[in-house]
């Protein structure tokens, strides 16, 4: 919370006059709230459990938005997602707070089909990993928070991994940046088990229940390829990597069994390939099926052949709007 505050003279006093205050009133509030490692310390769901009035304003906006959405004949389908959940009491109490909030503003606004909000949790403290079997009975879902879960896994400070990483890749400690492409014995051990924990809870309560991850890994293709192996439904991560996070995305539905699937996510790519302007292999080879349209470049030999299926078998035919290439444009 000290992050929020003013730490200047300045500002302090402009607060001061605002609020009605003292000054040494707010210096005195200021280095209250200061801490020595604020990663882990009150933030998340723990400041929603000391403040609740913050948890309550912010549902209300959320619930409120969605309602004037709806008025539009926009549908809005809004999900409240309670971070750094490490035990099933927190996110009781919070799941308890949030229903009494939404139906507080659907009475206030005179909702008559009130319209269902999912309460999940981020899965970033490796304690909630081990104990998702618990956390999952009051989950509608999970999003895994591989930044901080790869944070409290490794004891690496993502602000501080720079002055050390450089010697341990050179020195074969790390294969690659654990906070770039995630570690898939220790991190992805983790998440995998909290994907089947959570599962066999929502079978047995016989309740829909969505798995994604929030995070960098959300943009690498190797991380990608690994959720799409533990069944992750979505992926989310900074802008300026959805493309290539839908191209991977892509990539990994190509290689599943589902088929319709598949077609969804090369339709997406080729979309994407199209409007960053470069190329995104997308075709494989075999007779009656076009090359990549900006270049005329043959697919690679991976693409040949898919599950033992004829060559080209479920691609773009001839005649059809052809796909895109990697090539260089």
């Amino acid at each position: 919370l000290h992050e929020f505050v003013p730490h200047d003279e300045k500002q302090q006093a402009e607060l001061a006059r605002e609020m009605g205050l003292s000054l040494e009133q707010v210096k005195r509030r200021v280095a209250q709230l200061h801490e020595a490692n604020p990663m882990l310390g009150h933030r998340g769901c723990r400041l929603a459990i000391t403040y609740p009035e913050i948890l309550k304003m912010q549902i209300r906006a959320i619930v409120e938005a969605a309602i004037e959405c709806r008025s539009k004949k926009i549908d809005a389908r809004p999900e409240i997602m309670h971070p750094l959940v490490g035990t099933k009491k927190e996110l009781v109490l919070l799941r308890k707070l949030t229903e009494e909030t939404i139906a507080q503003v659907f009475a206030e606004k005179g909702v008559k089909k009130a319209f269902e909000i999912p309460i999940g949790t981020m899965i970033e403290i490796p304690r909630a990993a081990v104990t998702a079997d618990e956390i999952g009975e009051v989950a509608d879902f999970f999003s895994y928070g591989t930044n901080d879960l790869t944070q409290m896994t490794f004891g690496y400070s993502r602000d501080d991994i720079g002055s050390f990483l450089p010697a341990y890749l050179e020195k074969g400690m790390l294969e690659k940046d654990p906070f770039q492409s995630i570690d898939t014995v220790g991190v992805g051990g983790l998440v995998k088990m909290a994907c089947e924990k959570g599962r066999a809870v929502a079978k047995a309560q016989k309740k829909a229940f969505k798995l994604g991850v929030c995070g960098e890994h959300g943009g690498d293709p190797a991380s990608i390829a690994f959720f799409q192996k533990c069944g992750l439904d979505y992926v989310s991560c900074s802008p300026f990597r959805v493309p290539v996070a839908r191209l991977a995305a892509l990539h990994r539905a190509r290689l599943s069994p589902c088929r319709g699937r598949w077609r969804q996510g090369r339709a997406l790519a080729v979309r994407e390939a199209a409007r960053m302007g470069g190329c995104a292999r997308a075709a494989p080879a075999g007779p009656g099926f076009a090359p990549c349209r900006r270049c005329q470049r043959p697919p690679d030999p991976p693409y040949r052949q898919r599950r033992g299926e004829p060559a080209g078998t479920g691609w773009l035919r001839a005649g059809s709007r052809p796909g895109l290439c990697s090539a260089p444009a």
